[in-house]
């Protein structure tokens, strides 16, 4: 898959529950940032994976203001019938949680260039193919001149530049990139920015 984990000898790892018991882990890496643990999924066969409603949180926590919802607390907010969370409910779920000294958010579609704006303080939501058969939001927080580095599931992993960019662009030509532009109606390069 060329995912690669951050090194551990980089890394040190804080974490916050919240009174529910949600865990959110904070990442000290060069591309220092928090990452919530992503719930279950649930549905029909686990179609709704709840990685829509931790891009959510991940964005909240790592923005200024720092807003902590858990992304138990996003489900209602990014809801709609499909499976997943589309790109505008992702954005309509940040523009309802942000707090008022909260960056504003909006949807970048065909832009491959939206990336190189992702820091750890201004990371991006973007919607990659994970497998032949999902897509997946995630959570950019850097780059590099040959990797790029996200959080979710609760930790910050890498993809090379040229993986990312095929994962991202819907460019690997299989089942998910093909039935996401034919029946979703999503877009290559989908972040909220």
């Amino acid at each position: 898959m060329n995912l690669c984990a951050c090194p551990s000898s980089q890394l040190t790892v804080t974490r916050l529950r919240t009174a529910t018991g949600n865990q959110c882990n904070r990442i000290n890496s060069r591309f220092a940032s928090w990452s919530w643990d992503q719930p279950a999924s649930a549905g029909i066969g686990g179609w709704e994976g709840r990685c829509g409603q931790t891009c959510v949180s991940n964005l909240l926590v790592n923005s200024p203001g720092r807003t902590r919802v858990a992304p138990e607390r996003v489900v209602q907010t990014a809801w709609d019938v499909t499976p997943g969370s589309l790109p505008s409910t992702v954005l309509r779920a940040l523009r309802r949680l942000a707090t008022a000294n909260c960056r504003t958010y909006s949807l970048s579609e065909n832009d491959e260039n939206a990336l190189s704006d992702a820091t750890p303080t201004n990371p991006i939501g973007c919607l990659v193919a994970w497998s032949p058969s999902t897509l997946h939001w995630i959570t950019p927080v850097g780059t590099t001149s040959t990797h790029v580095f996200f959080n979710h599931w609760g930790r910050q992993q890498s993809l090379t530049r040229r993986e990312f960019s095929k994962r991202w662009g819907f460019g690997n030509q299989n089942w998910t990139g093909v039935m996401s532009r034919l029946l979703a109606n999503l877009s290559p390069y989908t972040a909220v920015i």
